[in-house]
């Protein structure tokens, strides 16, 4: 397809940059986290200051960000942790361990949960979501240490702003001081093995970082053992990753590149259920932070390169002791790619820049399968551009401090195209006239931080934010089971107006208590809507099987979240640390015209109560920790006919040293093996998610 060759060509020239840019250093960007919200979440592993990746500063308000600090990623995907943050989950319960790769979105406060996910996630600034579906492939996120994970809620108007509409996650990781490294080695329950490695060279102002894993898991069973039949296997991850990065620094200008690469194979609970992705990315990155240039204090620019490739086959059982299976889909190639730049610089108090993003992608899939194999072959994809220009202020007017971010992008979905044809003849039987889509979108955020005493601060944000479908949406059907969900070509982009306002009190470094109260009105928020009920033939959808639900994508036009933040960081004398969080969502449709049956209802997994509470303990290496999570009921789908119940889970974490050089990490997940439960199909079909994993690693550093 497409994307194979540029893969090949652009890796080419990637490997070839690397050999020519010898001579990047020590003169990083160095976060400080003096002031921040720490979140107790595996926190205590790192210093105060932290060497991360050669970046332009970014200007966060540490008041409104959420720093969490992980103690050890070994064995655990990064999504573990951020959704430890209440009011912040994925798409469904099901972490990336057992959940199907399509369905790993990001949601924050309660605006309606989707696949693609409504939160711009990046690693070291750059986007990580793919270009097809959205999608953020948690296994193979990152192989380098993980140095912080800033999470701030609300809409952001800065550098790749234009996709955040609820909010971002930025991932970043650490550049080491001197040569050297280590490898984590754990295995555990459920069949997980994994080793993960990485190490550094330093030799005179280059830095060479390299690192490499491997995790297999034969995972749990998705449904619970009074349901399983034999056409029921476990949910399987295995995966591998690798990365590389060199750094030079010369005279006060910083030069990066990097290149990641991954891949992973699943079996999605069902015997058939296969699928597999791979990922390449490329990022290099010019910074200046001294104000070598004249008349400015810094500037940065980047340019990037990710490529993805997924396939995957959907599987439905046909009687009620689950023996009998047959294949319903079979997506053999779902290839995406895309290009993307940016720029900015900054002038004491304001900073400029540009970014654009440049996307395709398509799905290949064989489907309609009656009984005697695939009938059917579909074609569908597009191309989609945005580019935008943002400009950010931030000021202090005595005990005031004023941040102004402001965008404008244009974007553009054009090139889509939807055929499909019989697999025997070839004969053409759907061929779509698909008209492109282009707007100007302007984005905006205000906040403002007052202190009002020495230990009291009052925080408030405006902001309006947008969010265009990804290609997926807009073309590529879906099937869970005998739930077929249909895709909209003519699905608009959707946007959000939100405020928050709260109160900060700390009166010493080691008290935190926090309170903020949000509002947030979605326009035109994609959903999955139902339009008929199986058993039947429709014109839309095809054949729905008994049990089944026919949906389709569809934007929803107004849904209202009101909120309530709650968070309490306590660090005791002798290193015992308590974090506990509360989110508050009562989140609702408003506005329905095409389906008024639907006003008043919750949005899918969408939980009105988050609670989550983290004790630990730490004593110069020796670190322990237990969290406890609580969420209350969601529906799975949104008539709010499939209640899934509320959830309950304990998580562990210790770690100490053996020697010098070797430590002992045991983790363990949901050690209670509390029953929680993902989905519910419409034969009442129960798949259960989060199931009991207790793991060990031995950490050697060299």
């Amino acid at each position: 397809m497409f994307c194979q060759s540029y893969t090949r060509s652009f890796a080419f020239v990637f490997a070839i940059s690397f050999t020519f840019l010898m001579p990047l250093n020590k003169a990083y960007a160095v976060a400080d986290n003096d002031g921040a919200d720490t979140g107790g979440l595996d926190t205590g592993g790192l210093e105060d200051i932290i060497i991360t990746a050669p970046r332009l500063m970014v200007r966060e308000n540490t008041a409104t960000t959420i720093l969490l600090t992980p103690q050890n990623t070994a064995g655990k995907n990064i999504d573990g942790f951020i959704t430890d943050v209440a009011g912040l989950q994925l798409f469904r319960r099901a972490d990336s361990f057992t959940a199907h790769p399509t369905t790993q979105g990001l949601n924050m406060r309660g605006v309606g949960a989707n696949a693609a996910g409504r939160v711009l996630v990046t690693l070291d600034g750059v986007p990580v979501a793919g270009p097809f579906g959205g999608w953020v492939f948690w296994s193979g996120l990152t192989d380098f240490p993980i140095a912080d994970i800033a999470i701030t809620k609300g809409g952001s108007a800065g550098a790749y702003g234009a996709q955040s509409l609820t909010g971002r996650v930025d991932i970043r990781t650490q550049i080491p001081t001197e040569t050297g490294g280590s490898l984590d080695v754990g295995l555990g329950t459920q069949g997980r093995l994994f080793a993960n490695g990485h190490g550094a060279i330093i030799s005179g102002n280059t830095i060479t970082q390299f690192a490499a894993g491997h995790f297999e898991n034969d995972g749990a069973y998705l449904i619970g053992a009074d349901q399983r039949g034999p056409a029921d296997i476990r949910a399987s991850l295995n995966s591998d990753h690798g990365s590389v990065r060199t750094l030079i620094d010369m005279d006060g200008t910083q030069a990066m590149a990097s290149l990641r690469w991954f891949h992973e194979d699943r079996i999605n609970g069902l015997e058939g259920a296969v699928s597999d992705a791979t990922g390449l990315d490329a990022v290099m990155r010019l910074v200046n932070t001294s104000g070598a240039v004249d008349f400015t204090d810094g500037f940065e620019i980047t340019a990037t390169y990710q490529n993805r490739d997924f396939n995957g086959g959907f599987i439905s059982v046909r009687d009620a002791e689950r023996t009998v299976t047959r294949p319903v889909l079979d997506q053999y190639d779902v290839p995406g790619e895309s290009f993307g730049m940016m720029g900015r610089v900054q002038f004491g108090v304001l900073e400029l820049g540009v970014d654009g993003r440049w996307m395709q992608g398509e799905v290949n899939e064989n489907f309609s399968n009656i009984g005697t194999g695939f009938r059917r072959v579909r074609f569908a994809g597009g191309k989609q551009s945005v580019i935008g220009a943002f400009a950010d202020y931030q000021g202090t007017f005595g005990d005031t401090t004023v941040d102004v971010m402001a965008r404008l992008d244009r974007y553009k979905s054009f090139d889509g195209f939807r055929t499909e044809n019989n697999l025997a003849d070839g004969v053409l039987l759907r061929d779509e006239p698909i008209l492109d889509q282009s707007d100007w979108v302007p984005t905006t955020r205000i906040t403002l931080d007052h202190n009002v005493t020495d230990a009291i601060d009052f925080v408030s944000s405006v902001y309006r934010t947008w969010r265009m479908p990804t290609i997926n949406e807009y073309y590529r059907p879906f099937r869970v089971g005998n739930d077929i969900t249909e895709a909209n070509a003519n699905l608009d982009i959707e946007r959000l107006l939100g405020f928050d306002m709260g109160l900060i009190y700390q009166p010493i470094s080691s008290v935190k208590l926090q309170a903020t109260y949000y509002r947030n009105w979605l326009s035109d928020g994609v959903g999955n809507i139902t339009v008929a009920y199986g058993p039947g033939f429709f014109p839309l959808g095809g054949f729905v099987p008994e049990g089944g639900v026919l949906r389709q994508r569809a934007n929803i036009d107004k849904s209202i979240t009101d909120g309530v933040e709650l968070s309490a960081y306590i660090g005791g004398e002798k290193g015992v640390t308590l974090d506990a969080r509360y989110a508050y969502a009562r989140a609702r449709i408003t506005d329905f015209e095409a389906n008024p049956d639907l006003e008043g209802l919750r949005p899918a997994q969408t939980p009105r109560h988050s609670i989550d509470a983290t004790m630990a303990y730490k004593h110069r290496q020796f670190y322990i920790d237990i969290h406890v999570a609580y969420r209350s009921n969601i529906y799975g789908d949104d008539a709010n006919a499939r209640r899934l119940g509320d959830m309950l889970t304990v998580d562990a974490t210790a770690s100490a040293p053996l020697q010098e050089g070797f430590k002992l990490v045991l983790k363990g997940e949901n050690i209670t093996n509390s029953r929680v439960v993902s989905a519910i199909s419409g034969t009442g079909l129960v798949t259960l998610a989060q199931t009991r994993a207790l793991w060990a690693t031995i950490s050697v550093d060299f």
